[in-house]
């Protein structure tokens, strides 16, 4: 008697393991699917929490619905929309699979464009707020020439009458390049470009250029840190080129010299994207040129 009790307890043991997934991964919904994800996102915020703020956690699941399924391997595709803590939404896509050698045990992994999203939302919400560099001199302004109307007689010809106090109308000075030297950044991005430039476009690059390098670079820095992988390493050089207007927008945006990475040109333009709005705002449209030193 003792070892038929034995037996069937041991088949009932084994019909309910079967039975949990039905040799099948948790669907989407599931509440242990769910909370898994809840996990993984805390754990990523916690690692992050230095670096970057991120909402403390999921709140809720909404229209979760299964992508794919393949039964070979027992792998679920699910897409979902979350609500964080701070009450925002986004779109998440995540896979439930079972182990191999265990139906009880299930494995749940999260795109990284979930996380990459995270992060590059995190950093355009921080440079939404323009960040003020102290004892930056405002943009110096071009002073309009009056021109005076010469009263003249028209029959001065007849008469011959030479008017010696008669002034001719003054002309715009150039800038004097001993006070003030092109940097050897923009060197490089214009070469003989420059020379080419109006007397107000150099102006406005000979005052602003140190303020210039400095946004564009800390940008340049931060936006590498989320879009390049690891695992690249390159030595490029990429020279930009676009025009910057009175009212801080930009036009003609194009690359002069590229890199044949396209995650590198991806960069580049993102860079001049965020970075472009806290330029000094020039008096009139000014060329300016760019290069990106890619030493990874």
């Amino acid at each position: 008697m003792k070892t038929n009790i034995i037996f069937i307890l041991i088949l009932v043991s084994i019909s309910l393991s079967a039975s949990i997934f039905d040799k099948a991964p948790p669907k989407c919904s599931d509440k242990v699917s769910t909370d898994t994800v809840k996990r993984i996102y805390e754990n990523f915020r916690n690692k992050q929490i230095k670096t970057i703020k991120l909402s403390k956690s999921i709140e809720s699941f909404k229209n979760i619905r299964a992508t794919s399924y393949n039964k070979e391997i027992a792998l679920r595709g699910c897409k979902a929309t979350i609500i964080l803590s701070n009450k925002k939404e986004t779109s998440i896509n995540y896979t439930v699979q079972l182990d191999e050698t265990n139906d009880n045990k299930f494995y749940v992994d999260v795109d990284n464009s979930f996380f990459k999203y995270l992060i590059t939302q995190n950093y355009l919400e921080r440079i939404k707020k323009p960040t003020y560099i102290k004892n930056t001199k405002p943009t110096p302004k071009v002073k309009k020439i009056s021109k005076k109307r010469i009263k003249t007689d028209p029959f001065e010809w007849m008469k011959k009458v030479n008017n010696q106090n008669t002034k001719p109308t003054p002309k715009v000075k150039k800038i004097s390049k001993k006070n003030i030297k092109l940097d050897d950044y923009f060197k490089e991005s214009y070469g003989n470009k420059f020379n080419e430039l109006t007397i107000r476009e150099q102006n406005y690059i000979l005052s602003n250029q140190k303020t210039i390098v400095k946004i564009t670079k800390s940008t340049f820095r931060r936006v590498c840190r989320v879009n390049l992988p690891k695992d690249l390493h390159v030595k490029k050089d990429v020279i930009v080129e676009f025009y910057l207007h009175e009212n801080g927008k930009i036009s003609n945006f194009k690359f002069i010299k590229k890199s044949g990475y396209y995650v590198i040109e991806d960069t580049s333009k993102e860079t001049i994207e965020y970075s472009h709005s806290r330029y000094p705002r020039p008096s009139s449209k000014t060329l300016i040129r760019l290069k990106l030193n890619y030493n990874i």
